[in-house]
């Protein structure tokens, strides 16, 4: 749940970065981060 909540509130803030840092810990464990951080990459 802890996860799920992270990333919903990157993607709806989506200006903090400091928030996708520790999503980016959090999806590390769902295999996902490769996946965001390119897509947070993108983003800025």
């Amino acid at each position: 749940m802890d996860e799920g909540a992270g990333v919903s509130v990157d993607d709806s803030s989506g200006e903090g970065n400091d928030g996708t840092l520790i999503a980016d810990t959090s999806w590390s464990t769902w295999g996902l981060g490769d996946n965001l951080v390119g897509y947070w990459n993108f983003d800025g």
